[in-house]
């Protein structure tokens, strides 16, 4: 990401998509919402070319036409762990965020000329 570039929050991402904040949250968890970048442990931001590349990448002629993911409303078949009744296991958490900034991190270096 270029330095003074402009970016999205949450709030900002969910009215530009036209989504709520909690369902580009869980389709952020599931890996099926645009691509994010994480500035330190708890801020999200979006650019808008990514949030761009993400809505034209779902659009359809028809509603016959398979998309990659259904948007609003759309439930996931991934069972909930077992052994909590809400959220994820810290060291899962934990897991989570390091491959994430590994595939930042990748895709930065693929996207540098």
């Amino acid at each position: 990401m270029k330095p003074n570039s402009p970016v999205l929050c949450t709030p900002g991402a969910a009215l530009y998509v036209g989504l709520s904040e909690s369902t580009l949250e869980k389709l952020r968890l599931t890996g099926e919402g645009p691509i994010y970048h994480k500035s330190g442990s708890k801020i999200v931001v979006y650019r808008p070319e990514d949030l761009d590349a993400w809505l034209n990448a779902r659009r359809r002629r028809s509603t016959s036409e398979k998309g990659p993911v259904a948007l609003a409303g759309a439930r996931s078949n991934v069972a909930a762990p077992a052994t909590r009744k809400r959220g994820r296991p810290r060291k899962e958490l934990s897991d989570l965020n390091r491959r994430l900034d590994q595939l930042i991190a990748e895709r930065s270096r693929k996207a540098a000329p």
